[in-house]
């Protein structure tokens, strides 16, 4: 509970920071399978031509707040953002320190339905985590 406290929190200061021709996008999904690598809440800042922010519990973890992203696709159907977390520190199974490898993620969503896939890919695993849900659009 308090990492969801903490990312409404970041996302006050991120979404009031925003100018006017910003958009964002609140995303909620649910992960194809029980690898938890797919975050339920997902926050975009995208600024169209411009930068892109983005937090999720995983980014505010790790990272304190949001990161920088990417638009990887943008036309008038859909819009997809991607983001990487490298050198996240962890503990294995047996408790010992390990460095997480790198996780690539890409969110895509459906301009006129506003439906959300994402997926993932764990640096060095065949895992491919992937999941699914909806999004609100402020702008």
């Amino acid at each position: 509970m308090k990492m969801f406290r903490a990312i409404g929190a970041a996302a006050a200061a991120l979404f009031l920071a925003a100018p006017a021709m910003a958009v964002q996008y609140h995303c909620r999904l649910s992960e194809h399978g029980s690898s938890n690598f797919i975050p339920r809440e997902v926050l975009v800042d995208y600024r169209p031509g411009g930068e892109v922010r983005i937090i999720d519990p995983l980014i505010q973890h790790y990272k304190g707040g949001p990161i920088a992203g990417r638009v990887a696709v943008d036309n008038d159907r859909r819009v997809t953002f991607s983001w990487s977390l490298k050198g996240l520190k962890g503990r294995t199974n047996t408790g010992g320190a390990t460095t997480l490898p790198g996780i690539s993620y890409r969110l895509t969503i459906q301009k006129g339905s506003l439906a959300a896939t994402i997926s993932s890919v764990l640096a060095g695993y065949d895992n491919r985590p992937s999941g699914s849900g909806s999004c609100q659009r402020r702008n």
